[in-house]
């Protein structure tokens, strides 16, 4: 008789178990070929934010900033989409710790681009990618992030 009793409050305990959500996946120690690409997107955005920014200061005084902004209109949800795949590997790989180390790469890419030494020419092409960018859409984007293909592989290993 207690072990009818106990069967079924059994099944609603692990009902509700399930129910709470999926476990963590194990960390697999690499990053797929899409949180690669995920990855490479993500830097590149910001290289043309921090370019667009630097650009728009004095000396150069381009004024891009406007331009980006309708970039960022333009291509902003696919690059939310490819920001939280990579919030989602770092999860997997990192754990509990996967939001501070999120954070310590972003400070890196942004340090590194935000200091970057400017010149004329850099503007120009900054200012030449996002009005590329604005008339041919995302393949373009998608195309320019995979030049940095090798840089991202050097910061995270690739899954064989």
């Amino acid at each position: 008789m207690a072990l009818k009793n106990i069967l079924p409050a059994c099944l609603a305990v692990s009902v509700l178990i399930l129910d709470a959500g999926e476990a963590p996946a194990a960390p697999r120690g690499c990053f797929t070929n899409a949180e690669l690409s995920a990855e490479g997107i993500v830097r590149y955005g910001l290289r043309l934010r921090e370019g667009a920014r630097l650009c728009s200061e004095p000396p150069y005084a381009f004024e891009m900033m406007p331009l980006w902004e309708s970039v960022d209109q333009k291509v902003g949800a696919r690059f939310a989409s490819s920001k939280a795949q990579r919030e989602g590997a770092f999860l997997r790989e990192f754990g509990k710790d996967a939001h501070h180390r999120l954070e310590m790469w972003n400070a890196r890419i942004v340090f590194r681009f935000r200091y970057h030494p400017v010149s004329e020419p850099f503007c120009r092409s900054v200012e030449q990618m996002m009005k590329d960018i604005q008339t041919r859409g995302w393949s373009v984007f998608a195309k320019q992030a995979a030049l940095s293909y090798d840089e991202v592989r050097m910061d995270f290993r690739p899954c064989p």
